[in-house]
């Protein structure tokens, strides 16, 4: 395992991450109707420009040997 490959680790989730950060939920429903009124208010294009950057992170990862990648 890569964290530098996981796309949920770099864009989906760390993205999730920040919308959440410093918020606080009573119950389970609450967590779960803010995650999903998170990805109900991303714009249609979102997902596939994520994906798009992929394929240059990739690239990157390829180019260091499958080193740790800063940002």
């Amino acid at each position: 395992y890569s964290p530098d490959l996981a796309p949920s680790d770099l864009y989906l989730f760390r993205n999730l991450k920040q919308f959440l950060r410093r918020k606080r939920f009573l119950s389970n429903e609450e967590a779960i109707a803010a995650v999903e009124a998170y990805f109900a208010d991303l714009p249609e294009t979102h997902f596939r420009d994520e994906i798009k950057l992929l394929e240059s992170h990739w690239a990157k990862c390829i180019e260091v040997n499958g080193n740790y990648i800063k940002e």
